[in-house]
C-alpha cells in the first residue's frame, strides 16, 4: 500500500511539471488584454518586476519577440501554474 501511495506521488509531480511551454504560447489572445499608454521597454520592465515581486520563475524571457513565460510550482493549494504574458509595442500612442 505504502509503494502504491508513493508511486500515485511520483506520478503526480512528474504529469504536473511536464506541462510544455508551447502550451501555454498557443493560448496568445485567449486571455486578459491590457493597454498601457508607456513605452515598449517600461512595460515589458515592468512585468518583469511583478513577475518577481510575485515570486515567479521566468521559463523564457524574449523580450524582441515580447514574450515572457513564467512559472510557479506546486502548493498546497496548486499543482502550479505557467504563464505566458505577450507585450506588443502601439504603432501610436495618443499623448494625454
Amino acid at each position: 500500500m505504502k509503494t502504491a501511495i508513493l508511486m500515485f506521488t511520483l506520478v503526480a509531480l512528474i504529469v504536473s511539471g511536464c506541462a510544455s511551454t508551447e502550451t501555454v504560447k498557443e493560448a496568445k489572445g485567449q486571455g486578459v488584454s491590457h493597454t498601457y499608454p508607456y513605452a515598449y521597454e517600461s512595460v515589458y520592465n515592468a512585468t518583469l518586476s511583478a513577475a518577481k515581486t510575485k515570486k515567479l520563475e521566468v521559463v523564457e524571457n524574449d523580450k524582441a519577440n515580447g514574450r515572457l513565460i513564467l512559472s510557479h510550482g506546486i502548493t498546497l493549494w496548486s499543482w502550479g501554474e505557467r504563464i505566458a504574458v505577450f507585450v506588443k509595442p502601439l504603432a501610436a500612442v495618443t499623448q494625454m
